[in-house]
């Protein structure tokens, strides 16, 4: 076997590796999956900065909790929910404003 041949059978053994353990992951539904600030700012399409000083502190934004004494986290599903509640909240008013 060629040095090139046993090369490229190794990167493909360590793709197939990594691959597997992405697998092995375990798949958690939205009601249970932490969001820490950077993936609610990059589902609401905002910086991480506006999120944490404009959105997280409103009082209508869901509750984070501090797991492990570490950062905020919130729930996904929640996180998702008021998103739908402000978008319907603005589809009525464009639709009122008519």
């Amino acid at each position: 076997m060629q040095p090139q041949e046993i090369e490229a059978i190794q990167k493909l053994t360590q793709a197939l590796i990594a691959n597997t353990e992405a697998l092995e992951k375990p798949i958690t539904p939205p009601d249970k999956t932490p969001w820490d600030s950077r993936k609610c700012a990059a589902y609401l399409g905002k910086s991480i900065s506006h999120f944490q000083q404009k959105i997280a502190p409103r009082p209508d934004f869901p509750v984070s909790a501090k797991i492990a004494g570490g950062h905020p986290n919130w729930k996904a599903s929640e996180v998702m929910e008021w998103v739908e509640a402000h978008w319907d909240k603005q589809a009525r008013r464009r639709r009122s404003k008519k």
